[in-house]
């Protein structure tokens, strides 16, 4: 499930949220979906990490730009 786009796995993990929120969400499946939720957490940190270098990226190169 983590290969997917950085909004899918955060639906994704707003869903499982509300899974763990319901007392009937048995404790097997609670704790699945608690072992899918770090993965994706996981993902969602890489993917802000990349982004951000990204940014930070394009600023320099911006930046850079200007001031020739």
């Amino acid at each position: 499930m983590t290969n997917n786009n950085f909004q899918e796995n955060l639906e994704r993990l707003e869903e499982i949220v509300r899974m763990l929120d319901n007392e009937t969400t048995p404790l097997e499946q609670s704790l699945e979906l608690f072992e899918e939720g770090l993965q994706l957490v996981k993902a969602c940190n890489l993917k802000l990490t990349q982004f951000d270098q990204k940014i930070n990226e394009m600023l320099v190169s911006h930046k850079e730009a200007v001031n020739e």
